[in-house]
């Protein structure tokens, strides 16, 4: 489904945890492992192709362009 939406960094962080969780499938309960997923980062934004992102979205309510959705 992302492939759809050519949301490739979302496909990217999705596919690297499934393969953690594999290979601690492979390992037997001999790993102990986990996955932090935070439901919001803040922080510059270091390339213009993430303004277009959650990045972008603040950015647009900060400046005054955009409201939060109801």
């Amino acid at each position: 489904m992302l492939e759809n939406h050519s949301s490739w960094y979302s496909l990217s962080k999705t596919k690297s945890e499934k393969a953690l969780w594999d290979f601690e499938q492979v390992k037997n309960g001999k790993l102990n492992a986990v996955a932090i997923n935070p439901g919001f980062v803040i922080g510059p934004i270091y390339s213009e192709q993430h303004i277009t992102s959650t990045p972008g979205r603040w950015l647009k309510i900060i400046k005054g362009e955009s409201s939060l959705p109801n």
